[in-house]
């Protein structure tokens, strides 16, 4: 009886407990793709809810991971139809380049942090970069199939201002909850 309570006791059950960081990841992919359905506009906080998220998933997974954060955003949206109401069908067009923008912060950020870079220069570079990338293909979209000057601020300057909130919003974040367990 005494052999078989401690196996009881000493049983591991580890293994049936979920697992929280799939927890969530896959927690963070439903928020990619909900944030751009549930919240119609202002475009600045979908936007920033969908930056921070990103950085996120790029500092806290790796490989295959990263994957579903590069397109999930604008699927979502595309699927809704959200961004850019009768602009929608050029969104279309941009969804290609805004997997590739995407990809391109995702993959900054975890390169400058594998730089030893601080934080608000990673976030700030991968930033720049993401909304440059968009910002350009938007003035060649421009040029050669007539795309609205209204993509030239949501591809550019949004885009930047949204992955810089989202930056300094993760920073802020990772401070408090440092702060709070050191307590």
């Amino acid at each position: 009886m005494l052999e078989t309570l401690q196996k009881v006791y000493s049983l591991e059950t580890a293994a049936k407990r979920p697992n929280y960081a799939v927890l969530k990841y896959i927690f963070a992919n439903i928020l990619l793709v909900a944030a751009p359905i549930f919240l119609d506009h202002p475009q600045i906080l979908t936007g920033t809810i969908v930056n921070l998220i990103l950085i996120y998933i790029a500092v806290n997974f790796r490989r295959n991971a990263l994957l579903p954060a590069v397109f999930l955003p604008s699927l979502a949206a595309l699927a809704k139809g959200v961004l850019f109401g009768p602009f929608t069908i050029y969104l279309a067009i941009f969804a290609p380049f805004i997997w590739i923008a995407n990809a391109i912060f995702i993959m900054a950020i975890r390169y400058f942090l594998m730089k030893n870079w601080r934080w608000i220069f990673t976030f700030g570079a991968g930033a720049i970069l993401k909304a440059a990338f968009l910002f350009s293909v938007t003035l060649i979209l421009m040029q050669f199939i007539k795309i609205p000057s209204v993509f030239l601020q949501a591809m550019g300057i949004l885009q930047l201002g949204t992955a810089l909130m989202a930056g300094v919003i993760y920073i802020c974040a990772n401070k408090a909850r440092l702060f709070i367990s050191e307590k």
